[in-house]
């Protein structure tokens, strides 16, 4: 059991931009900003934002391959300055399963269609 709960919280390294709008408790946008999807895995992100994101509840959106708009509510788990003066933030999807799983996928589709293959990837085909 301990390594199907290992297998479904793999975090896979991408890099795509997204939309990250701060909301507050009724869901009222109050800010927005671009920012770099690092990481995702099927229960949320990591990004990378060049601004503080203020806001415990975000609505993060991206348009797919199909130029299909893709929305999710997402909980600020953490925002931290890093190095280079932006901002890592962890993420947490808060649709159903099946929406939270839909949205990662497409992100990582997106990844792949842009030829962006970040150095970690690790060939699963090779493990």
């Amino acid at each position: 059991m301990a390594e199907l709960k290992k297998k479904e919280h793999i975090t896979i390294p991408i890099s795509v931009p997204i939309s990250c709008t701060a909301t507050d408790a009724e869901g009222t946008p109050l800010n927005a900003r671009m920012s770099v999807v690092k990481s995702v895995s099927p229960s949320g992100i990591t990004l990378e934002a060049y601004r503080e994101i203020d806001s415990d509840i975000v609505l993060l959106s991206f348009v797919d391959v199909l130029e299909r708009p893709l929305e999710i509510k997402g909980k600020v788990d953490s925002c931290t300055k890093i190095e280079s003066g932006a901002f890592k933030a962890e993420i947490s999807f808060q649709g159903s399963r099946p929406e939270n799983i839909e949205f990662a996928k497409h992100l990582v589709i997106v990844n792949n269609r842009s030829g962006q293959k970040p150095e970690t990837i690790i060939d699963r085909k090779q493990n």
